[in-house]
């Protein structure tokens, strides 16, 4: 037993071998009270009483040697000798955390400790589980915990990835605006995964195009239905006028429309003339009526048929394609109008394809790529538009057009080629991520890694603008020592710290530990905030009590209730105090255990003889491990 004495001096100046002991001032009035009260609490005396939360009970030498077996049993996935060793430890301490720990590992089929974080699913609901984090000491506790993140953590990692994966799929195969929103919708669910956001925008541009492409094709089809007279062929053009009114930036939209109208104009002054030719006959015929019912049947049926029919012929033998097409349409099931209208389709299309007008060719072989060498003339000519279509620089609409042809001539190595410069025009843009997934379609084509790498690297840089660090990280992860990409990275992860400031969180104690390291910015200090200890006091006369008191009575005991944050992930110190009392004693004491995160205790004092007691202010510090005061409070001791 020792009790340090000191008169005329500072209790600081005391040894620090002293320093955990309570010292006693012999200058002060009721020294000898306190003295004798020292020595009881030394000896068993509950007038000063301390007291922590979350220890761990001692096990004895026995108890050891249990455990050990019934781990040696457990790695040999023994699971009944193990069973039988994990309850004979508990018979003998029934607060034993490794024992339950033990039996938890047993009933999942695990035989050694690291395997539990290769588990597919937590097990933080498991009844062994909980006793053993109750019985735990601050580092299986953490370990155990550990556990638990380390599997949420990979399987939220992997529930992204399946859906990313999927969303990617959907958006490979969609080829109709409903798939490209379906697909737009899984990538807004996961916005913040990869490159989601951005993937998202795109398959709302491409779910915008299959709408414009979907009512291209209606008005197409109205454009080039066949009518049995031409007030329905002029209804038919109208009603794709109206269509093509609500897509005028898509494809030629406005260049067709212009046509039509023209087409439209033609028909009804053909229209006029046919009424005023048709007014005529009947005035002639109205004096004969039998006579003109007659006539007029052979008329409608067939004299003007054939006249149209007739001018259709002639039409083709001047090389007016579009004017008899028309009349054959218009004519429908007279002699062979419709296989007429085909073939002078063709003729039509394989002139423009002579004059190289390549898209109309292109649009007219796909409506009869059935009939003849047609399919083989459309490969030509969509080459030749798809070839354009490069030239003007619109290399997703060259890419579909080189891909629906197939294997013609050098078309592969030209879409490539549309893929590479239009990663360049994206580039050039700065939509690096664009640039980059397009690139990757060619680099067995390319082989330019120098391109890959600086899309990279500028995407990452683009990332860190827009706040995005996790993506920064790993796009600035792909380019080695490009550049200042090492610079760029500290850059992302000081950016991920400064927006993820959580002393729980191993990612940003990760980052600020190497940015520490490197000694960049600011780091060191925001590692000193982030993960001090603080100590939070409150005051009362009550053992569980929560509310903090400004004065207690000297009749009373008074609890100071410490509670503990801060420190790094896992970590934990040792908590000391130094109380002084209303008469300036002062008693130095430390908590048995290490303290972690969320661990809390108190400590208590009371007067022995409280009629005598000196009323006051009574006092506290806390100190870590490291000695560096971590809080303070103080309550006034009244009568």
């Amino acid at each position: 037993m020792l009790i340090p004495a000191y008169k005329d001096m500072d209790p600081y100046d005391l040894p620090e071998e002293f320093s955990h002991l309570q010292a006693q001032d012999m200058s002060k009035l009721g020294f000898m009270q306190d003295l004798i009260r020292g020595i009881k609490k030394i000896i068993g005396s509950d007038e000063q009483k301390s007291s922590v939360r979350n220890v761990a009970v001692e096990t004895g030498v026995n108890t050891d040697a249990l455990l050990k077996r019934a781990f040696i049993f457990l790695e040999d996935r023994n699971w009944d000798n193990a069973d039988g060793y994990f309850e004979k430890v508990l018979d003998s301490d029934p607060e034993n955390a490794m024992a339950y720990l033990g039996k938890m590992m047993l009933q999942l089929r695990v035989s050694r400790q690291n395997e539990l974080a290769e588990l597919t699913t937590p097990f933080d609901d498991n009844g062994y589980f909980e006793k053993a984090i109750r019985y735990a000491d601050a580092t299986l506790k953490n370990t155990l915990q550990g556990y638990i993140v380390t599997i949420n953590e990979r399987n939220e990692h992997n529930r992204l990835e399946a859906a990313y994966q999927e969303a990617t799929s959907m958006m490979e195969s969609a080829d109709d605006e409903s798939d490209y929103i379906e697909a737009a919708e899984k990538f807004e669910a996961i916005s913040d995964y990869l490159n989601s956001s951005e993937l998202s925008s795109k398959c709302r541009e491409l779910a915008k195009t299959a709408h414009d492409e979907t009512i291209y094709q209606v008005a197409y089809r109205e454009e080039t239905r066949e009518t049995i007279d031409m007030s329905s062929k002029v209804s038919a053009l109208e009603k794709a006028i109206s269509k093509y009114k609500q897509i005028l930036e898509y494809k030629d939209s406005t260049d067709r429309i212009s046509k039509l109208n023209l087409d439209i104009e033609e028909l009804n002054k053909k229209i006029e003339i046919a009424r005023k030719r048709n007014k005529k006959i009947a005035i002639i015929l109205s004096s004969a009526a039998a006579f003109v019912i007659a006539f007029l049947v052979v008329l409608f049926n067939v004299i003007i048929p054939a006249v149209k029919y007739s001018s259709a012929n002639k039409c083709v033998e001047s090389k007016e394609y579009l004017e008899a097409i028309a009349i054959y349409e218009e004519l429908a099931d007279y002699k062979d109008s419709a296989d007429k209208g085909i073939s002078t389709r063709y003729l039509l299309a394989s002139s423009q394809l002579e004059n190289k007008e390549y898209q109309n060719a292109y649009d007219n072989f796909t409506l009869i790529k059935d009939y003849e060498d047609s399919a083989a003339k459309r490969q030509e000519s969509g080459y030749g538009y798809a070839q354009a279509l490069m030239t003007d620089k619109k290399y997703q609409e060259a890419i579909d057009i080189f891909g629906s042809i197939g294997d013609y001539e050098k078309s592969a190595d030209l879409k490539n080629q549309c893929y590479l410069e239009g990663a360049k025009q994206f580039y050039a843009n700065k939509e690096y991520y664009s640039a980059l997934t397009w690139y990757e379609k060619v680099k067995a084509y390319d082989k330019n890694a120098d391109f890959y790498v600086d899309s990279c690297y500028n995407y990452g840089v683009q990332q860190i603008k827009a706040g995005a660090y996790g993506n920064a990280l790993i796009f600035l992860g792909r380019v080695g020592n490009y550049s200042d990409a090492k610079e760029q990275i500290k850059t992302a992860k000081y950016g991920y710290v400064n927006a993820n400031k959580n002393n729980h969180d191993n990612t940003t104690f990760k980052y600020l530990k190497e940015l520490k390291s490197a000694g960049y910015k600011d780091s060191a200090s925001i590692y000193k905030e982030l993960y001090a200890w603080k100590a939070t006091i409150i005051a009362n006369d009550d053992e569980d009590g929560t509310t903090n008191m400004s004065s207690i009575s000297k009749y009373a005991t008074a609890y100071f209730h410490v509670s503990l944050s801060g420190g790094e992930p896992g970590a934990s110190t040792k908590v000391k105090y130094v109380k002084t009392t209303p008469d300036g004693s002062t008693y130095t004491d430390t908590w048995d255990d290490n303290w972690s995160d969320g661990y809390s205790g108190w400590t208590s004092w009371s007067y022995e003889t409280p009629l005598y007691g000196k009323e006051g202010t009574l006092k506290i510090k806390v100190y870590d491990g490291n000695g560096n005061m971590i809080g303070e409070h103080s309550v006034k001791i009244t009568g």
